[in-house]
């Protein structure tokens, strides 16, 4: 993960398989980053066949190269309280505790560049194989204010 490729299937269908069973997810669920691949989107329908569910939508967030890279590689992490924070100045201190503010592994702008040639090669087919199976793909545009994309995801998900 720290070098920008994903988790193998295996490991993250045990996973799903796992949090869908439990009773946590028995009222419903988001599953937020996933699938990355076309395989594990097949690995999902089969589980989800196996429990008789279906997917409702796929949500995609729509974000060009230039602001993903702008918004990761300006996000830290504070190495105390975990707080993950944007900040506004030059200070490398939490505004929450003090503590020292670090860049992730993950968000270092060689590993997002990285990150984004990994989604152009494996994510973005997932969309394909969706619409293919016609599977709900509601496309929204990921700028704006937190409230802004929730009203647009919302909308889309009513209709």
């Amino acid at each position: 993960m720290d070098a920008g490729e994903l988790v193998p299937d295996d490991v993250i269908l045990g996973l799903i398989r796992k949090v869908l069973s439990s009773t946590e997810a028995a009222g419903g669920y988001l599953l937020d980053g996933f699938p990355r691949t076309v395989a594990q989107a097949r690995g999902l329908k089969d589980i989800l066949d196996e429990a008789d569910q279906q997917l409702d939508a796929v949500v995609n967030l729509s974000v060009d190269d230039g602001e993903i890279l702008r918004r990761l590689s300006s996000r830290r992490v504070c190495e105390d309280c975990g707080a993950i924070v944007r900040p506004e100045t030059d200070k490398d201190l939490c505004a929450k505790c003090g503590g020292r503010l670090l860049t992730r592994p993950d968000d270092r702008l060689d590993t997002v560049r990285r990150r984004l040639e990994v989604y152009r090669e494996e994510t973005e087919p997932v969309l394909d194989w969706y619409r293919e199976s016609n599977t709900g793909v509601l496309d929204i545009p990921g700028l704006g204010s937190v409230e802004q994309v929730q009203e647009r995801i919302l909308t889309g998900l009513a209709s």
